[in-house]
């Protein structure tokens, strides 16, 4: 009988012994499993760190350049302005001669001027004078034409900086929207 009890002892010792090593296998197992879900982690999450830290340069960079883009368009709005004034200022002088001009043709315009007059020193000045003011004419146009291709310049320039300021900021927020994303997978992975 007391074979049977050290048999039959021995037999529980033994299954109990089993089923511990079974736990243990088990334990061991998972421990292995949470080893590689942590190394899998901690790789994934160096990976998101990189990409972020790529995204914030990108979007730091992006916002550069959008302050200088902004800078630059101050800058061509501040040129139109002072052009648009000279431009008006040099519009108002132009008016001012022809309406002079139409004035001298009411009169009968140049040719009594210089046919009229039988002195050759007034014929002489008067010669200069309306050459000169067909001088300064000449010039004046010219000055208009080249302020108003000026001012054009300045223009298409800002029409071409203005594009440029928006495509920029829909790229810093395409590139900040994927910044968030990152970080919203980085806190998913830390949860």
């Amino acid at each position: 009988r007391n074979d049977a009890l050290v048999n039959g002892g021995s037999e529980a010792e033994q299954k109990r012994l089993q089923e511990t090593q079974r736990q243990l296998s088990e334990e061991r197992a998972k421990v292995a499993a949470a080893t590689r879900r942590e190394t899998s982690l901690l790789a994934e999450l160096d990976t998101i760190d990189k990409a972020l830290a790529e995204k914030k340069t990108e979007v730091a960079r992006l916002d550069a350049r959008i302050a200088k883009a902004e800078s630059e368009l101050r800058a061509l709005r501040g040129d139109i302005g002072r052009l648009t004034g000279s431009r008006a200022q040099q519009e108002a002088q132009l008016m001012r001669h022809l309406r002079l001009l139409y004035r001298v043709h009411a009169e009968g315009g140049a040719l009594p001027l210089l046919l009229g007059d039988d002195d050759p020193m007034r014929l002489a000045t008067a010669m200069r004078s309306l050459a000169s003011l067909a001088v300064g004419d000449a010039r004046l146009i010219e000055q208009y034409r080249a302020t108003s291709d000026r001012l054009e310049d300045r223009r298409r320039r800002e029409e071409a900086r203005q594009a440029d300021l928006a495509e920029l900021r829909v790229d810093a927020r395409r590139e900040q929207a994927e910044v968030d994303r990152e970080a919203g997978k980085r806190r998913v992975l830390l949860a």
